[in-house]
C-alpha cells in the first residue's frame, strides 16, 4: 500500500530540512531527505573521478553502483556496498557540485523511482527541490519554504558551508529535468519571518484537519451504501463474468484520477467494484431527475454533467473530488465506442489533470463489450478483465489546450499498450 506524504520543497537554506523533521517528529512519520540522495551520488561521482555534466559517465556509475536507501528508525539511511555515504554528504566539493550532478536526467529518474517506493514504508515527509511537482504529486499536503537571499546566505555562513546560493539556485530553477518549482497547489511559507517550530505547527494542524474531514467532505456519498452496493457488483461480476483485476494494489493514495477504455454500459461498475475504495463517476443530468436517482446517484458517488454543454458546477465538483483526495473515474474518449476499438480522446481530462496537478492512472477494460456491446443485448459467461497501468503526470502548459490533448493522447497510448498478464 502506498502512504501519505507530506511534500515539503525549497531551495538550499531555506530551512525546509529543520521544518520536516519537526513535522515528522510530531505526527510520528518517517523523514526522507531526498538531497542527500543527490549528494551521495555527487560523492559517487567524484570519487570514482567522473566528469559532474558526463551523462555517459553517470549511466556507467548507475549500472555498477550498488547503493541501498533503507528506513531505519524513521529516517533514511544511504549506503553503497556496505559504506554509509552520510558522512561524505556534506564534503565542500560535493556542496560546489550537487547541482550538476543532480541535473543529470537519468540520475533523476533513477532516484524519484526508488524515492516513490519508500511510501511502501509508512507515512512520509519528504523534503527536496521536486516532491510536490514530480515525486508525489499526487499529495494533497504539499508546502514549499523559501526565505530572502540574505537570510538563507547567513543560515549557510552559520552552516560552515561555503557554496554559492546564487549559483544554485539558478542551476536547480532552470534544469531541463524536474526544475526547482512551487506546485501550483503549494503552500508557500517565508521561514525568513517565521521560525521553524511555528512553520511546523501550521503544517501539523492542517495535516490533521484534512485528515479528519476526509475525502468525502462535500459529497453526498455514503460510505457504508456504497461498498454494499460494491459488494453486489462485485458478487455478479465474479458469477457472470469471471472479473479479474492486474495492478490494483498499486494505485496510490489520495487523490487520482483512473483512466478507462469505454465499450459497454459495465465499464463504470467493472472499474468501481474491483478496487477497494469509494470511487466517483460522470453520470448524465437527465438521470438525477426522478426521485430515486437524485438520491441513489450521489450516494455511491456519481456526478451530475450535461454532455452537450458542461457547466463551472460540474468542474467545480470534480475539482472538490480531488481536492478531498478522492479517486475520479474519467472515459477519456467520452463516450462508448461501437466497434470496441480506441477512439481518440477528449482534452478534457488533460485539464482536469493539469488544472489539479493530480496523476492519471491507464486502466484497459478487457471484455467488456462482448459481454454487453453498444445498442446490444447482455451476453453473460463471457470474462472480463481490469488491468491497471502505473501513474501519468502532466508535464505541460497549465493553460495550453494543445498541452491538455497531447496528454490525452498518451493516457491513450498507454492503455492500449496494457495488457492481461
Amino acid at each position: 500500500m502506498l502512504h501519505p506524504v507530506i511534500c515539503i520543497d525549497g531551495p538550499a537554506a531555506s530551512g525546509k530540512s529543520t521544518v520536516a523533521r519537526l513535522v515528522a517528529q510530531d505526527l510520528g512519520y518517517i523523514y526522507v531527505d531526498t538531497g542527500a540522495m543527490y549528494r551521495a551520488f555527487t560523492f559517487l561521482t567524484l570519487e570514482a573521478g567522473h566528469d559532474p555534466t558526463s551523462r555517459p559517465r553517470m549511466k556507467q556509475l548507475l549500472e555498477k553502483v550498488d547503493f541501498q536507501a533503507e528506513i531505519q528508525k524513521k529516517e533514511i539511511t544511504l549506503r553503497e556496498a556496505n559504506r554509509d555515504l552520510a558522512p561524505h554528504t556534506r564534503l565542500p566539493e560535493v556542496n560546489a557540485a550537487v547541482s550538476i550532478v543532480s541535473a543529470l536526467p537519468e540520475l533523476r529518474e533513477y532516484l524519484v523511482n526508488l524515492q516513490r517506493k519508500l511510501r511502501l514504508s509508512g507515512p512520509l515527509v519528504m523534503e527536496g527541490r521536486d516532491i510536490g511537482t514530480v515525486v508525489c504529486s499526487d499529495s494533497p499536503f504539499k508546502y514549499f519554504i523559501d526565505a530572502c537571499p540574505t537570510v538563507r546566505a547567513e543560515r549557510r555562513r552559520q552552516q560552515g558551508e561555503k557554496d554559492n546560493l546564487a549559483t544554485r539556485d539558478r542551476l536547480d530553477s532552470s534544469r531541463a529535468s524536474a526544475p526547482l518549482l512551487r506546485a501550483a497547489d503549494a503552500t508557500l511559507l517565508d521561514s525568513g519571518k517565521n521560525d521553524a517550530r511555528a512553520l511546523a505547527d501550521r503544517i501539523v494542524s492542517e495535516v490533521r484537519a484534512r485528515q479528519k474531514t476526509g475525502p468525502n467532505r462535500s459529497m453526498k456519498v455514503c460510505p457504508y451504501w456504497f461498498h454494499i452496493c460494491r459488494r453486489i457488483c462485485l458478487t455478479f461480476f465474479k458469477i457472470f463474468h469471471n472479473i479479474r483485476a492486474y495492478g490494483a494494489e498499486a494505485i496510490p493514495e489520495g487523490p487520482i484520477i483512473l483512466a478507462p477504455n469505454h465499450a459497454s454500459y459495465l465499464d463504470p461498475p467493472a472499474v468501481g467494484c474491483s478496487l477497494p475504495r469509494v470511487t466517483y463517476y460522470l453520470a448524465r443530468h437527465t438521470l438525477f431527475a426522478p426521485p430515486v436517482g437524485s438520491w441513489l446517484l450521489p450516494s455511491i458517488g456519481s456526478i451530475p454533467v450535461n454532455q452537450q454543454s458542461p457547466g463551472p458546477s460540474s468542474l467545480k465538483n470534480i475539482f472538490e473530488v480531488l481536492k478531498n483526495r478522492g479517486t475520479l473515474v474519467l472515459f477519456p474518449e467520452g463516450q462508448r465506442t461501437h466497434d470496441g476499438q480506441l477512439r481518440p480522446a477528449e482534452p478534457g481530462i488533460g485539464l482536469i489533470a493539469a488544472r489539479t496537478s493530480t496523476p492519471v492512472v491507464p486502466v484497459h477494460i478487457i471484455g467488456s463489450r462482448a459481454a454487453m456491446p453498444r445498442n446490444g443485448f447482455w451476453h453473460p459467461f463471457r470474462p472480463i478483465r481490469v488491468v491497471y497501468g502505473k501513474p501519468l503526470h502532466f508535464s505541460g502548459d497549465p493553460k495550453n489546450r494543445e498541452d491538455y490533448q497531447r496528454f490525452a493522447d498518451q493516457i491513450m497510448a498507454a492503455i492500449a499498450k496494457l495488457k492481461c498478464p
